[in-house]
């Protein structure tokens, strides 16, 4: 039924089945939980002053108390569960509005292949996935753009420029005074922990959402320093190990960071997350099994921390809670999105056009990503790097190039991309190794003081000018010739529409604050699509 509402463009019909959708899932786990869901009504009730009353001026007090930073008590053992319950409608609902009819296309991808405006918005903001395809490797913002809709395609940019409103989310104002609010440099904020547990080194970082947000290291853990080959070494090692102890000793030490710092008591935290990346996935069932020991015994010390430093979880409508570590493997097409959203939003808040797409030049592959869609395959630098050391330099170079074209293999994301280019100006951002080749090929310095889209005729002049002189290291022409290489194989050399921006680090303005540092990693993607919900939500 959503499907055909949301195919016809009926967009009052889409509300009410979402809503539709949320109650039901509502009674389903009622039904599985009746003692839990009798106590967390009560509780909810109790946190609101009264279930069919008005909340007096004392409650109002009473409850703007306790939702202030490090005021709350441990959340009770029902609360716990009612938490659970709330978990598990989410994923009901998201099941409800995801679901694929027989050709694998949802009722977002229907609403926006037929122009239906306003079904996308109510479809976005129920939290409807845009990233699923359809057999053809089509999404929903793709159907869009290769039907010109530009209606269609401001909804889905409407979710990232909802950072732009002013201000930050409802949230960040939760147990603060108007003095506080006056008073505090900067402004409040929202703010999330996330644990970066990459291959080599596994980061603690805090997340910030002022008028910009801003990404800050507390705790940077090197697995070479563990004498440890990689993460997936370090993860199997026994709990109470010194590998244990010490990751878990730099960890707590990083929230002891946490709590000095000058901006901490203008944040409310409503995240705390880690994401283990490709060595976990790449990881036997076994040995997932003895991570995951290693992994939830660190979350329990973690979150005793996290209680005796009393960094609390806000919420809008009841009492601070401990925060408390989520964690969950970061498939390799959700850390490519991720990087994407961080990447658009960078470009945004620097006053940039947005880009078309993203290219990533990491050590063993290249991503293409845009329009919600990924586009991966093989071209190990390295790979590259020996093939151009191993006999006469052009002829060599050649065959590299042969070698990245022959792994390439588009999809539909490279189709649209190059059926854009030949009507209408496309942006690309470049980043990863492909900011290094861009800066050993002297299109910008190391250390550029701010960004700029660039011609892709002369950035695709000097590269060649680069792979031509024989005086370059083999890593830079690998490396460069990878890049010519896609951008031929993009736009068949059809260059006159194309623009490139190269980025690596941002500094970004925001109000009331110094110039905000900014990555465009996969942690700060994931933590931009939470603030955009709780955005979207309040």
């Amino acid at each position: 039924a959503l499907m055909l509402a949301a195919q016809g463009g009926h967009d009052d019909i889409v509300s009410v089945l979402i809503q539709e959708a949320r109650r039901r899932a509502v009674d389903q786990q009622v039904r599985l939980h009746p003692t839990a869901a009798s106590a967390s009504l009560k509780a909810n009730q109790a946190a609101n002053g009264g279930a069919n009353q008005p909340s007096t001026s004392s409650s109002a007090k009473s409850s703007t108390k306790a939702s202030r930073v490090g005021s709350a008590k441990p959340r009770e053992k029902n609360t716990t569960l009612s938490v659970d319950m709330a978990r598990a409608i989410r994923e009901e609902v998201q099941r409800r509005l995801d679901m694929q009819d027989a050709d694998g296309n949802t009722a977002l991808y229907h609403a926006a292949r037929n122009g239906h405006a306003p079904c996308v918005r109510i479809l976005l903001q129920a939290n409807a996935s845009r990233y699923l395809c359809g057999p053809r490797g089509e999404t929903a913002l793709m159907a869009a753009v290769q039907r010109g809709n530009s209606r269609v395609c401001g909804e889905f940019e409407k979710m990232v420029r909802s950072l732009e409103r002013g201000g930050v989310p409802t949230l960040a104002l939760v147990g603060k005074s108007l003095y506080a609010v006056e008073q505090d440099k900067g402004g409040l904020a929202i703010g999330g922990l996330l644990i970066d547990v990459g291959t080599g080194e596994m980061k603690l970082l805090a997340l910030l959402q002022f008028d910009a947000a801003e990404l800050h290291e507390l705790a940077v853990i090197k697995m070479k320093d563990l004498a440890m080959k990689d993460s997936a070494d370090a993860f199997l090692q026994s709990v109470g190990s010194e590998t244990y102890k010490t990751i878990v000793a730099k960890l707590l030490s990083g929230i002891d960071v946490l709590v000095q710092m000058d901006w901490y008591q203008q944040v409310n935290w409503v995240n705390c997350f880690m994401g283990v990346t490709a060595w976990y996935r790449h990881m036997s069932a076994d040995d997932k099994a003895a991570a995951d020991v290693f992994i939830n015994a660190l979350k329990q010390e973690f979150d005793a921390h996290l209680k005796q430093k009393k960094v609390m979880q806000v919420h809008l409508k009841s009492k601070a809670t401990p925060l408390e570590l989520e964690w969950q493997a970061i498939t390799g097409s959700t850390e490519a999105q991720c990087e994407a959203r961080a990447v658009e939003y960078a470009v945004m808040k620097s006053n940039l056009s947005p880009p078309f797409a993203v290219l990533a030049g990491g050590s063993g592959s290249v991503q293409i990503t845009g329009q919600d869609a990924l586009h991966s395959f093989k071209a190990s630098l390295k790979d590259g790097e020996k093939l151009i050391e191993s006999g006469e330099r052009a002829t060599q170079v050649g065959e590299w190039a042969k070698q990245v074209e022959g792994n390439f293999e588009g999809g539909m994301l490279t189709t649209v991309l190059k059926e854009c280019a030949n009507r209408e100006p496309v942006r690309i951002v470049c980043m990863s190794g492909f900011f290094y080749a861009a800066v050993a090929a002297k299109i910008l310095p190391s250390k550029p003081s701010s960004y700029e889209y660039i011609s892709a005729e002369h950035v695709v002049a000097k590269l060649q000018a680069l792979c031509d002189d024989a005086a370059n290291t083999a890593k830079d022409v690998a490396n460069a010739m990878r890049l010519l290489t896609l951008l031929r194989l993009l736009f068949e050399e059809h260059y006159t529409n194309v623009s490139i921006l190269f980025a690596r680090d941002w500094k970004l303005p925001s109000q009331g604050r110094p110039s905000a540092q900014f990555r465009t990693t996969w942690t700060s993607g994931w933590w931009l699509d939470r603030v955009i919900e709780h955005h979207m939500a309040y």
